[in-house]
């Protein structure tokens, strides 16, 4: 497959339309890459839509079993009763409310804290997509659309295991912030890089998809503390399921073709659309 300046034009003014047309138009690869950045987006954006729940304390009175480790007597128990007392193990006192849950506002004892220090943490995720907004779309365009996104899903591991296994409220911080700049990777190359993958005609139907998956966030969090668990860090393992997964399927994603055109690598645009014609068996 050879691309030229010059040939039948799309409706962007280009001939990757056209190109794409010859490569399937909208086949399985395009079913494959969408699923991918789709995921991808989520798996971050669960956090960010979740903090909020992450940290909801249980509501009181007793919002918590309290043991004593030398008696093993066991009671229903307010904040109150065990911050700052050693000898005392806690547990959610899931009987009180259905609404009570297990998530930062008990591992790292934030009812213990001022509410400043809960208030931070999502301060601080608001801060890291502020600092990625200025600088990580205008990466996309020097170094490319896909190693952009491909840093953020192998990078934002890190992030989400920080806030998920960890009972320090610093190193928790510490991931909130990373996160942002993770989730604005994807937002912005991950959403172009599908985008550019597209024939014209399909994208606003996938741009529609994202949105959707966006809003799902919040359902896919009631949903599992509904029925599932009223562990929140149990989702927070699917959670980097999901970014693990998305970050090795991402290994198989090529670079934008329109992308590619725009700068005027016309042979490794050429070589990507020969590739997706490969995958949708044209």
């Amino acid at each position: 497959r050879r691309m030229a300046g010059g040939g039948k034009k799309g409706p962007d003014n280009t001939p990757i339309d056209a190109e794409l047309a010859k490569a399937g138009a909208f086949g399985r690869f395009q079913v494959f890459i969408t699923l991918t950045i789709v995921f991808g987006i989520m798996s971050c954006n669960l956090l960010t839509h979740g903090i909020a729940i992450l940290e909801l304390e249980p509501k009181e009175p007793d919002g918590y079993y309290c043991t004593d480790q030398a008696t093993g007597i066991k009671k229903a128990c307010d904040p109150e009763e065990w911050c700052g007392v050693s000898g005392i193990d806690v547990d959610v006192n899931y009987d009180s409310s259905n609404e009570n849950i297990y998530n930062w506002s008990t591992s790292l004892e934030l009812v213990c804290k001022e509410k400043s220090a809960t208030a931070l943490i999502a301060t601080l995720c608001l801060v890291g997509i502020f600092f990625g907004v200025m600088f990580i779309p205008r990466m996309g365009d020097l170094f490319g659309r896909k190693p952009v996104v491909q840093i953020a899903l192998i990078g934002s591991l890190v992030p989400l295991a920080m806030v998920t296994f960890t009972k320090s409220l610093i190193v928790v911080d510490i991931g909130a912030f990373l996160a942002g700049p993770c989730i604005i990777a994807r937002m912005s190359c991950g959403f172009l890089l599908l985008m550019e993958h597209m024939p014209t005609s399909k994208q606003a139907a996938v741009g529609a998809v994202i949105m959707v998956s966006e809003g799902l966030c919040q359902v896919f969090w009631v949903f599992f503390l509904t029925v599932i668990s009223k562990d929140t860090f149990y989702f927070m393992y699917f959670a980097i399921a999901l970014n693990f997964v998305s970050a090795i399927a991402f290994y198989w994603v090529p670079e934008s073709p329109r992308y590619l055109y725009g700068i005027n690598d016309l042979d490794r645009c050429a070589e990507v659309l020969t590739y997706i014609a490969d995958k949708n068996n044209v």
